[in-house]
């Protein structure tokens, strides 16, 4: 049955759509293999997410080859995901440098470009032939924090996660894995899982962040990960969550008298040069 319930879980996390905001600039947000990566594998493509206001209209991904040449070629790109991907015409060399230079492109929402990227790695001895491993999620910490929208370009009230994430490994390098990150649970969620991030691995120890409104990010919140390869192979750890109890902010730990200048948020008191600090709590599973 585990194994039943880790294939659903893995098959909502790949299927779910993964763009639902198309506001801001179409910039190049992650990269795979990230540059300065190590151990590609050979026979791989390479990929790039781009934010959601990104289309493509086949503009030409350069590729620097370790002869010094330079190829001009086509990708193709998965709008549900803002994916980019590139397949070489001819073999990656085994041991060998090469240079992406990923494309400025156009967005939904204006006439101008986003940001591109020039990513350089270094292949591997080999092919990637086996699935990665990955455990998942491990927890999760929550704050509350406010940010600019895009859509209104008003500051709006958000709960910010922290997923830890288990180790992960690859034959064919870490960097050259893909995180997944969904929500599982919570508001808003009656068909299903809806992925929250897909790109370039965090680094080693460090967690996944998610930013939610606060109308689906209130009440019992779940997170799921897992990784796959640049060949599309996908690891265990789906059926695993990190979940927490978030309430509606704000909230405080309560409020003091500090001298005007120290960190917090608060109100300045005139003439007294006083802060009236209050300090938010910072929530974890």
């Amino acid at each position: 049955m585990r194994t039943v319930v880790a294939a659903t879980v893995a098959a909502c996390l790949l299927s779910a759509p993964a763009r639902a905001q198309t506001c801001g600039a179409p910039d190049l947000l992650s990269a795979v293999p990230p540059d300065g990566a190590t151990l590609v594998p050979t026979g791989a493509p390479v990929q790039a997410f781009y934010a959601a206001a990104a289309i493509y209209q086949s503009e030409p991904v350069l590729l620097d080859l370790p002869d010094g040449s330079e190829q001009a070629l086509v990708g193709e790109f998965a709008a549900a995901e803002g994916r980019l991907t590139l397949t070489p015409p001819d073999p990656i060399l085994p041991l060998a440098v090469y240079t992406v230079h990923w494309p400025e492109l156009r967005g939904t929402t204006s006439g101008g470009k986003g940001l591109g990227k020039k990513v350089t790695f270094t292949t591997g001895a080999g092919p990637d032939v086996a699935p990665p491993s990955f455990a998942g999620a491990t927890a999760l910490a929550w704050d509350w924090v406010r940010e600019n929208d895009d859509c209104t370009d008003k500051m709006e009230d958000r709960l910010a996660f922290d997923v830890s994430l288990a180790e992960a490994s690859d034959d064919g390098g870490r960097d050259s894995l893909t995180l997944v990150l969904s929500q599982t649970q919570g508001p808003l969620l009656a068909t299903g899982p809806r992925q929250i991030y897909i790109g370039s691995m965090p680094s080693a120890g460090k967690p996944a962040h998610a930013s939610l409104a606060v109308d689906s990010a209130v009440g019992r919140i779940c997170f799921a990960a897992l990784v796959r390869d640049l060949t599309d192979k996908i690891s265990g750890g789906g059926d695993r969550e990190a979940c927490a109890q978030t309430t509606r902010p704000p909230f405080f730990n309560g409020c003091a008298f500090a001298p005007a200048g120290r960190g917090g948020t608060g109100l300045l008191l005139g003439a007294l040069g006083l802060l009236l600090v209050c300090r938010r709590r910072r929530h974890a599973r």
